[in-house]
């Protein structure tokens, strides 16, 4: 669920900094791209330990 939500949101902010990317300045460009740095360190380092924190949780409760 996790991994398919985190594609979703990837895909659709790699579709918007394309076009940002494509119609303006080289400092919109930097710009683009740090957001999609920060988007993507948010969705892998945090939502990921999340998730494997649950499955964790989850599985100790049923031992």
């Amino acid at each position: 669920m996790i991994f398919a939500l985190s594609a979703v949101v990837m895909i659709g902010a790699s579709i918007i900094t394309g076009i940002f990317t494509l119609l303006l300045r080289p400092i919109a460009r930097f710009i683009a791209a740090l957001t999609m740095a920060v988007v993507h360190a948010f969705l892998v380092g945090i939502l990921t330990n999340i998730a494997y924190m649950d499955c964790y949780l989850k599985s100790e409760g049923t031992q």
